[in-house]
């Protein structure tokens, strides 16, 4: 995908046999045919982990778990070209295209980030991991904790944001900054900008803008212009940082999701905050909330409740309950979310009523929800220790579900899906028929 969010825990688990070989179709309510395989792409990789189209949905690029990058001229079925990156590249690595499909972005929060020359497979680095940034306490950082190219592809937008493991930390992590910079990817100039406590995600806005979240999942907006480096909150949340369960710390807010032309914004959170009695037992309940705005003029439309499993520990029914992916259509139609408890919610945008409740268990939490782009109301994730991927088809009201995919992407005419994982190291491309 052209996004990764590194900021989420992603289960590791030893993939069996070959997702080539356990395609499943499950329909509901009608007869319909299985998702057919147009191309098989191999590039002598391993289990791939990261896929991704050029705009132009010519090129694909693929990186497996050792940090092998492959790039394909998709309808000539040719190997364009290989390179092996660093070391450590192949831990969650994230691609990303510009738009004339001259560079190709990767980049790692473990590594750092480089720019391909897909002509010549030459690799440029733009950083290296974290060099010991320090804020008032000496908190290990990430080297990057979400980075966006920009639509021109000049520059990019880098966070920074510190490690919180334990409740003590996200007590004190008021004071702690994060790091927001501009870097010109040809002149290596960095423009700092103004940041606040914690930002979870960042991106692109319109007219030289960007939008961010921070973990309270307060909404803001800043200017690249030059003399304008200020955040303006947009929306501030009430609700504060609470530990949650013993010494672990399980927060998932701030998640931000943007349609395509940019009009509308959905930010994951909580209803409620986490209060104990005397004896330190759970009193309330919380539960997962998607907010949903338009932008332009701001204006929160709603907040939409989400579907809860309740847990007789009501402690772990709280931290089960929260979203850990959330998405918005390309074309603002649909919008999507997944909780800790293996819960995926999608609602209609334009009536903010529910459309599908899919309930896959608590042990596989789904990640990576991301709409098709195009008029089809498509929907695939993946889920699982298992790397399960489905596919919802809102239209026709069928399921795909195929077996150990890591990674999928789609084209940006949302034509073309393409699918990676299993131990053959191929690639496989579906064709969207309308």
């Amino acid at each position: 995908m052209d996004r990764c969010p590194s900021s989420l825990p992603v289960a590791v688990c030893v993939l069996m046999g070959s997702f080539l070989c356990n395609l499943i179709h499950v329909s509901y309510g009608q007869t319909s045919q299985e998702l057919a395989p147009q191309t098989l792409l191999h590039g002598g990789l391993n289990d791939v982990i990261a896929v991704c189209f050029s705009k132009s949905g010519n090129e694909l690029a693929a990186v497996d778990s050792e940090g092998l990058l492959a790039i394909w001229q998709i309808d000539q079925k040719k190997l364009i070209g290989k390179v092996q990156l660093s070391d450590g590249m192949g831990d969650l690595p994230c691609l990303e295209w510009d738009a004339d499909g001259t560079k190709l972005l990767i980049w790692s929060h473990k590594v750092g980030a480089f720019v391909i020359d897909p002509r010549s497979m030459k690799q440029t680095t733009i950083f290296s991991k974290s060099k010991g940034l320090q804020g008032t306490i000496p908190y290990r950082y990430r080297s990057t904790q979400d980075l966006r190219l920009s639509p021109d592809g000049k520059s990019l937008l880098r966070v920074q944001s510190p490690l919180i493991d334990v409740t003590d930390e996200v007590q004190a992590s008021d004071s702690v900054p994060s790091y927001l910079e501009e870097i010109n990817i040809e002149t290596e100039k960095v423009l700092s900008l103004d940041a606040p406590r914690y930002i979870m995600c960042v991106e692109y806005y319109q007219n030289g803008q960007f939008l961010l979240t921070d973990l309270d999942a307060t909404l803001l907006k800043g200017d690249l212009n030059p003399g304008s480096q200020k955040t303006q909150v947009l929306r501030k949340t009430s609700k504060k940082r609470q530990e949650l369960y013993d010494n672990i710390t399980i927060i998932y807010r701030g998640i931000l999701g943007l349609s395509a032309d940019q009009k509308y914004a959905v930010v994951s959170g909580v209803s409620g905050e986490f209060k104990y009695d005397e004896s330190g037992e759970v009193k309330n309940s919380i539960s997962g909330v998607v907010d949903v705005f338009q932008l332009d003029p701001l204006e929160k439309i709603k907040t939409l409740p989400f579907t809860k499993i309740n847990f007789e520990d009501q402690r772990i029914s709280n931290i089960f309950s929260q979203l850990n992916t959330v998405c918005i259509s390309p074309d603002g139609s649909y919008i999507a979310a997944g909780s800790l408890s293996g819960i995926i919610q999608i609602w209609n945008r334009k009536n903010m009523q529910t459309v599908r409740v899919i309930n896959l268990k608590y042990e596989e939490t789904p990640r990576d929800i991301h709409f098709a782009p195009g008029r089809q109301p498509l929907c695939a994730f993946i889920a699982g220790c298992e790397y399960s991927f489905y596919l919802i088809d809102l239209n026709k009201k069928r399921d795909f579900k195929l077996s150990a995919v890591q990674t999928f992407d789609w084209s940006a005419d949302g034509k073309q899906l393409a699918v990676g994982g299993g131990e053959d190291g191929a690639v496989l491309i579906f064709h969207m028929e309308e």
